[in-house]
C-alpha cells in the first residue's frame, strides 16, 4: 500500500508545517511519504528536509463562493484540502491530512494498516455532547441542524482517506449544497469551523471514529490526561501553541518538538507566526498566577473543582466509547488505551498550581 502524509499551508506556516515534517521523515521504517501544498511561494532560508516534497496549491478553482466565515487568506484555503487526494490519486491508496499545528509523539505507520470497513475517512472525534458546556452554545441543536443523526462529529485537523473512494465523492457538489444550507437554513455556530463543518454536514456518520491516540486535542492536555492515553499526534486547538514558549502551559517536551524542528530547517526567527503582544501576554500570565495562587485561593479551588468534574466526565465519555466499541483503532488492536491506572485519580487542591491560565497538577508543570 502507498500512502503520503500532507500538509495544506500558506507561507506564513510553512515552517511550522516543515517543523512537524522533520518529525515524520524520521520516523523508523516509515510506510508514507510527505508533501505541503504551499499556497503561495516559500520564503528563501528554510531548509527543506530530506524527503519531504512542497507542492503548489492550485485547488482554490474548485471551491465555490460564499464558504468562508472570515475573509482571513486561509479560510478559503482550509476548503483545499479536501481536493488534495485528487493530486495524489494513482500515485497513493492512503492519504493522511494533519493540520500543521500538531505535534508527532508517537509513530504513525500503523495508522495507515487500519481497515477502512469500505469507508472514504477515519477521523477523531470533534465535539463531545458531554463537554457541551465549553462551546458557549447548544452543541445539540448545532449537530440537528447540520443533520447528525447519531451524535459523532469528527475533528477535521486529522483526516485519514482513503484516496479512491474519497475521489468518487463529488465534492464540487456537495461544497454547492453545503453553501446553500449555510446561506438558507444555517443556525448559531454552523460555519464557525469552516471545512469541518461542511465535511460532518455532508459526511452524516459515514466515517471510522478514531480513539484520541491520533487526535489529541488540547482540552486534554488541560485535563492532565496525555500519560493516559499516550497520543501519538497532538492537536494544538486554541490560541496558545508550543512555538509560543513563555506562554504555552501544557510541557516542556511539547516545546522541545517545535525546538528542535526549527532548529532542523534552520530557523531562527518566530515572531510571525506567535500571538500578538506576545511579551505582554507572558507578563499577564506571571501577574495573574502570583494572584491566584496566593492572594485569591477561592478563585484557585473554583477552577480546580471545575477542572475535577470536566476530568471525571471525559474520562468517562472516553471509556463508554472504549466499552461500545467505537474506536475502530483500538478495536482492530493498533491503539491501546487503559484509564484504570491513572496517576492523577487522587488529586487535591493541594496539588495543582494556577500556570499560565490553567489549573495544572503541580508535579507536571
Amino acid at each position: 500500500m502507498r500512502n503520503v502524509v500532507y500538509f495544506v499551508v500558506n507561507d506564513r506556516f510553512l515552517p511550522i508545517a516543515l517543523a512537524v515534517s522533520s518529525a515524520l521523515v524520521r520516523e523508523p521504517g516509515r510506510n508514507f511519504d510527505v508533501a505541503i501544498l504551499l499556497d503561495g511561494e516559500p520564503a528563501a532560508g528554510y531548509r527543506v528536509p530530506d524527503g519531504v516534497r512542497i507542492l503548489p496549491n492550485d485547488l482554490g478553482r474548485y471551491v465555490p463562493e460564499g464558504l468562508e466565515n472570515t475573509g482571513a487568506a486561509w479560510a478559503r484555503m482550509s476548503f483545499t484540502r479536501m481536493f488534495a487526494p485528487m493530486v495524489f490519486a494513482g500515485t497513493y491508496d492512503r492519504a493522511l491530512y494533519l493540520d500543521a499545528d500538531v505535534s508527532v509523539l508517537g509513530p504513525v505507520s500503523p495508522l495507515f494498516e487500519m481497515d477502512m470497513r469500505g469507508l472514504p475517512l477515519a477521523a477523531g472525534e470533534g465535539m463531545m455532547d458531554e463537554g457541551a458546556s465549553q462551546h458557549g452554545f447548544d452543541v445539540g441543536l448545532y449537530k440537528k441542524r447540520l443533520g447528525i443523526t447519531d451524535g459523532r462529529t469528527f475533528n477535521s485537523g486529522l483526516l485519514l482517506m482513503d484516496v479512491e473512494k474519497w475521489n468518487a465523492l463529488d465534492h464540487r457538489a456537495m461544497l454547492q449544497s453545503y453553501a446553500a444550507f449555510k446561506r438558507e437554513s444555517a443556525g448559531p455556530g454552523i460555519g464557525m469551523s469552516g471545512d469541518q463543518d461542511y465535511l460532518n454536514f455532508s459526511l452524516k456518520g459515514a466515517w471510522n471514529c478514531l480513539s484520541p491516540r491520533w487526535n489529541f486535542q488540547t482540552f486534554l492536555l488541560r485535563l492532565e490526561l496525555e500519560s493516559l492515553i499516550d497520543p501519538a499526534i497532538v492537536h494544538y486547538v486554541g490560541p496558545r501553541r508550543p512555538w509560543d514558549a513563555r506562554l504555552f502551559p501544557f510541557g516542556d517536551h511539547h516545546i522541545a518538538f517545535y525546538d528542535q524542528g526549527f532548529e532542523r530547517i534552520g530557523l531562527k526567527e518566530r515572531s510571525g507566526f506567535r500571538a500578538g503582544s506576545y511579551h505582554w501576554h507572558a507578563f499577564c500570565d506571571q501577574l495573574r498566577q502570583a494572584v491566584y495562587n496566593h492572594a485569591m485561593p477561592g478563585r484557585k479551588r473554583e477552577m480546580f473543582e471545575e477542572w475535577s468534574r470536566m476530568r471525571r466526565v471525559f474520562k468517562r465519555a472516553i471509556q463508554s466509547r472504549l466499552d461500545a466499541g467505537q474506536y475502530q483503532d483500538v478495536v482492530q488492536g493498533i491503539s491501546r488505551i487503559d484509564l484504570s491506572d491513572d496517576p492523577f485519580e487522587a488529586t487535591g487542591i493541594e496539588d495543582v498550581v494556577y500556570y499560565r491560565k490553567r489549573i495544572r497538577v503541580r508535579a507536571a508543570v
